[in-house]
């Protein structure tokens, strides 16, 4: 009944570590200590969600390039379809 206790004698054994040194609390304390002993205590990198929406363009920079693509209607795409199927 002391799951943190059998959480943190868990997180020993499995890194070789004799006593970590601090108090396992939350799943995402034990995620991060485990990189930080696996990477030698480099930095974690970001998700890379956070990553992408700080360099993602602003909606005021964005252009509309739909007027130049050739719009294909859905009558079209059925006949190069059937084109395509009657050749086989």
């Amino acid at each position: 009944m002391h799951y943190q206790l059998a959480c943190q004698k868990y997180f020993e054994l499995t890194h070789n570590v004799d006593d970590c040194g601090f108090s396992l609390n939350h799943p995402n304390q034990y995620f991060i200590e485990s990189q930080k002993l696996l990477t030698g205590g480099q930095e974690i990198k970001k998700e890379q969600a956070s990553v992408d929406s700080s360099q993602a363009t602003p909606p005021s920079q964005i252009t509309s390039s739909s007027s130049s693509a050739p719009v294909s209607t859905q009558s079209e795409e059925m006949e190069d379809l059937e084109q395509i199927f009657n050749e086989y």
